[in-house]
């Protein structure tokens, strides 16, 4: 099925992706695939890719998907969504 494009009502900050990130680097990204619950937070989250390949944003960016709700509580509900976290370089 296609995945839903939500308007976020709450997402991480600037300063909270750049403290997830993992120090000294030069900067990635990380695509994580999940399930919006009932309360339009995301569950059951999986890391399809990141960049580098062997990096760790991916680990990185699951610990951020807690930070995410969507702004349309009922009809997000039990919908897939593909959230890209960029980090910044340092």
């Amino acid at each position: 099925g296609s995945l839903f494009n939500p308007t976020w009502s709450v997402q991480p900050s600037a300063a909270e992706i750049a403290a997830a990130a993992p120090g000294g680097r030069n900067g990635g990204r990380a695509i994580m695939d999940c399930v919006f619950t009932a309360e339009a937070a995301l569950s059951n989250c999986a890391v399809v890719s990141q960049l580098p390949a062997s990096g760790p944003f991916g680990a990185a960016a699951m610990t951020l998907a807690p930070r995410y709700r969507a702004a349309d509580v009922a009809g997000s509900a039990g919908k897939p969504v593909r959230v890209v976290v960029i980090f910044p370089r340092g």
